[in-house]
């Protein structure tokens, strides 16, 4: 008759053949090792003549199998003496070590993050197009800039009568730089046409100059990012008053002898991005 005993370690009722009385095995539930105890003197007597033909059923037992000398069982009528919950081999958790969530819980969850993301999405529509709208596009029609250029002549801002202002395209490169001749403010217009203001106008471009209250007018052939150039033709730099490299260099793009144009006239170089009719104030200290 078989020995049958809790395992001291995790409480596990186990059986086991009366022949490995004495030895020591691991347990094959909580893998510790364990000491067979000895059967009881009453099972042990109550045995007779039938414990004589048991080595002879015990005898296909497989030696090498370290879980054959032991079977697990559970009846209905016993309970574990230990209460703790067993952690099974290779860390895989017990049913009570998991947590029981009613299913009402999950749905709960799964509307309200529904509900947040869709509320998410419509805010960011609404606001889509007031904070985070795209750049307005430059205007394909006719646009004019307007203002007028005035310089310092003791505590007074006068009109900047024949100031040049030219505006040339920032996004296009010139096939062929314009010619200077002739557009200085100091250099009286002629009769006919300057070659160098109808080679800007060929870029995109416009050239005036200022009338006799510094007013002016540019008118464009569509909208998009300029460079205009206002040069006075009153206010002159002094000794201390640089040409910027870099202004040379960007004016060199789009004239022969850039640095002859500026000459000592006080200018005033500013990228503009230019989407319908504007206007653009110089003045010159």
């Amino acid at each position: 008759m078989p020995i049958r005993f809790p395992c001291p370690h995790c409480t596990q009722k186990l059986s086991v053949s009366t022949r490995k009385a004495g030895k020591t095995a691991n347990c094959p539930r909580c893998q510790k090792v364990l000491t067979v105890p000895s059967p009881q003197p009453s099972v042990a007597g109550a045995t007779g003549t039938a414990g004589d033909a048991q080595p002879i059923a015990e005898e296909g037992e497989n030696e090498d199998d370290p879980y054959s000398q032991f079977v697990v069982y559970d009846e209905t009528e016993l309970v574990y003496d230990d209460t703790a919950p067993v952690r099974h081999p290779g860390g895989t958790p017990s049913a009570q070590d998991r947590v029981a969530v009613p299913r009402y819980v999950l749905y709960t969850q799964g509307l309200l993050l529904g509900a947040v993301a869709l509320t998410c999405f419509i805010f960011g529509v609404l606001t889509g197009g007031t904070f985070f709208s795209a750049p307005a596009t430059a205007g394909k029609g006719p646009c004019t800039i307007t203002g007028t250029v005035r310089y310092a002549s003791g505590n007074q801002r006068l009109p900047d009568e024949g100031a040049v202002i030219i505006a040339l395209p920032e996004t296009k490169d010139a096939g062929q730089r314009a010619s200077s001749s002739g557009m200085r403010p100091d250099e009286p217009l002629p009769e006919t046409p300057l070659a160098g203001v109808q080679q800007i106008q060929d870029m995109g471009g416009a050239y005036t100059r200022a009338g006799p209250q510094g007013d002016y007018s540019l008118n464009l052939a569509g909208g998009g990012k300029y460079y205009v150039l206002v040069l006075s033709n009153h206010a002159r730099r002094t000794g201390n008053e640089e040409v910027k490299v870099m202004d040379v260099r960007t004016l060199g793009r789009f004239f022969d002898g850039a640095i002859d144009l500026l000459a000592d006239s006080k200018y005033q170089l500013t990228a503009e991005t230019v989407r319908g009719d504007r206007t653009l104030t110089a003045q010159f200290d």
